[in-house]
């Protein structure tokens, strides 16, 4: 549930398709440049808590952003829009969220979707972030294609579900899918007033990295074949969080 600092190359093993493989280069990356993409929702039912939601999209970009990353921001109901393009300006991101109104259905696979291609190009860590208060209602895209996106990106995806009932548990449930194949992580809060203590979580862990190298044995694998990638950890208490897998 925390970032754990200290690890050595000898306390991970690295299986791709469950066959062991050699780890060429080992490192663990502090302060490394980020690329984040903000997502609101802000389809009817985020009305009561969207001024919060986007006081605490401020504060965040505010200690997240650092004179080497980036941001964009989107918002979405009906359909997904961009509100900044990736940049370094604070100052810009902050302006773009200001007005932001509440109204229409909520389309998050297609915004999932367009966030993605906003990465298009960019280089080093990336890191998608989507605050929603429900489930999909008015996307193009269907849940099994975005998923397919999604790992094929190899973007982490961190999703903040905002007063979604216990008894939701396919809205939980492809949130957590999403989340966990890019080695991402979802976060349930009864209030937008938690927002800021989730985005804290977030910032630390995209800041605190350990980069795994390898060379794949497997040569002769079909190039649209899926591989799986798992990252095995010393002492087993503790829990490796990385892509689910690759297309060669």
């Amino acid at each position: 549930g925390r970032p754990v600092s200290g690890l050595q190359a000898t306390n991970f093993k690295v299986f791709e398709d469950g066959v062991p493989q050699k780890v060429e280069s080992f490192e663990y990356v502090k302060n490394m440049s980020l690329s984040v993409g903000l997502m609101i929702d802000t389809s009817a039912s985020m009305l009561e808590s969207l001024p919060v939601a986007e006081q605490a999209a401020i504060q965040f970009l505010d200690y997240t952003i650092g004179a080497k990353d980036r941001a964009f921001t989107v918002s979405f109901d009906n359909e997904p829009y961009i509100l900044s393009k990736l940049t370094n300006r604070k100052d810009k991101l902050y302006r773009s969220m200001a007005g932001m109104r509440a109204e229409g259905s909520t389309a998050l696979y297609d915004a999932i979707v367009f966030g993605l291609y906003q990465f298009t190009g960019v280089k080093g860590k990336k890191a998608l972030v989507i605050v929603t208060d429900g489930k999909d209602t008015a996307s193009k895209f269907d849940f099994d294609t975005t998923l397919e996106y999604v790992r094929k990106s190899g973007i982490a995806i961190y999703g903040i579900g905002l007063k979604i009932s216990g008894v939701d548990l396919d809205v939980k449930y492809k949130l957590n899918k999403l989340a966990n194949v890019t080695g991402g992580q979802t976060f349930y809060i009864d209030s937008a007033n938690h927002l800021d203590g989730v985005y804290k979580q977030i910032n630390e862990e995209l800041r605190s990295q350990y980069m795994l190298t390898y060379y794949s044995s497997n040569q002769a694998g079909a190039k649209d074949q899926w591989r799986k990638v798992e990252v095995k950890v010393e002492p087993s208490h503790l829990q490796a969080k990385t892509i689910s897998g690759y297309y060669p």
